[in-house]
């Protein structure tokens, strides 16, 4: 098909070069707020969710080592529940915290990793110099959650972005707070 220069004017070459023009500013700038790990879709939201059983490794400190050592016990018991449990699958490790306000750093409590409901008791296994597993149900019920996708230090917009969501909704935390830790 030839184009037809004489029906082309400069209303339609501006009104063209303005939605090019807007269409790359958009572009740029959501990638500018990317690059800069800026959480631009994070909107919070309220979940109801059923109780959980979990693995479970209370903190003793919120080292480096120690989380090492704690996924690697949740783990070895994970991978020997599957044996006797092979439709467990493996699940994001959730870390709990203790009850936070706006403008308070949260403290450890515990990691953990969800699994089947059906699971009774823990095998025995070999754990020595690592930190214990117990089996515990997490409660839940009416939960407030917010995505971050980006370094941990930079979470402090995302979560004051939450406590505002929860404060306008009429709730209050009441369990502290919960990160569950995806991949990718």
């Amino acid at each position: 098909k030839s184009i037809d220069f004489e029906k082309i004017n400069l209303k339609k070459i501006i009104g063209f070069l303005i939605v090019g023009f807007s269409i790359l500013f958009i572009f740029e700038y959501s990638r500018s707020k990317i690059i800069r790990n800026e959480n631009i879709f994070a909107i919070p939201k309220l979940k109801e969710m059923a109780a959980q059983k979990v693995l479970v490794v209370k903190a003793e400190d919120s080292s480096e080592n120690f989380r090492k050592d704690a996924y690697l016990s949740l783990y070895k018991i994970l991978y020997a529940l599957k044996k006797d449990y092979p439709k467990i699958k493996e699940a994001p490790i959730r870390v709990r915290f203790t009850k936070t306000e706006k403008g308070t750093t949260p403290n450890l409590i515990c990691y953990a990793l969800p699994i089947l409901q059906t699971v009774s008791a823990l095998p025995v296994v070999n754990l020595t110099n690592l930190p214990l597993v117990r089996l515990e149900t997490w409660d839940y019920g009416t939960v407030a959650q917010i995505l971050y996708k980006g370094p941990h230090a930079k979470k402090t917009t995302t979560l004051e972005r939450l406590f505002t969501f929860i404060e306008k909704k009429g709730y209050s935390i009441t369990n502290g707070l919960e990160e569950e830790y995806r991949k990718g």
